[in-house]
């Protein structure tokens, strides 16, 4: 049975980075200029700020995806709460169907509950989710461009 929930950055970051190496093969521009090093410490300040939330999907109890969402007030709009995904993944056996819809639905449910009043997603050009994203509501907003120096 699969569901999305709210966990605590604590109790699964582990498994986390363990998914995160093939999140970061299947993603990664510059895999061979720049390796995966995650700053858990720096996941940790961000948790203890209450800046970061993370959404899981489990099958049963094994993880099969996660989102982590970073909250925060615009520097351009001090008074609204924005929050952006840093990172998503669902692993390829489980992306049939419906479990990517439904976690950024579960998603959007939890920032709203949190007070946000702007999501915005990002993904990797060359696994482009906007229709996904568009058939969820979102809109283009920006596009960025990435350059290796």
């Amino acid at each position: 049975m699969i569901t999305y929930q709210v966990e605590q950055f604590e109790e699964v970051k582990h498994q986390i980075v363990e998914m995160a190496r093939e999140h970061w093969r299947e993603v990664e521009y510059y895999q061979d200029e720049i390796p995966l090093d995650i700053d858990l410490d720096k996941y940790q300040l961000m948790n203890d700020a209450g800046m970061i939330k993370i959404i899981t999907v489990r099958n049963q109890s094994q993880l099969v995806g996660y989102i982590a969402m970073l909250i925060h007030l615009h520097p351009h709009h001090k008074n609204t709460l924005y929050a952006m995904n840093d990172m998503f993944y669902i692993l390829p056996e489980f992306r049939k169907g419906r479990t990517g819809i439904e976690i950024f639905k579960f998603t959007e449910e939890v920032m709203r509950a949190e007070g946000v009043k702007i999501m915005l997603l990002s993904c990797k050009a060359h696994l482009d989710k906007g229709t996904i994203f568009k058939r969820l509501g979102f809109i283009p907003a920006e596009i960025s461009y990435s350059k290796l120096l």
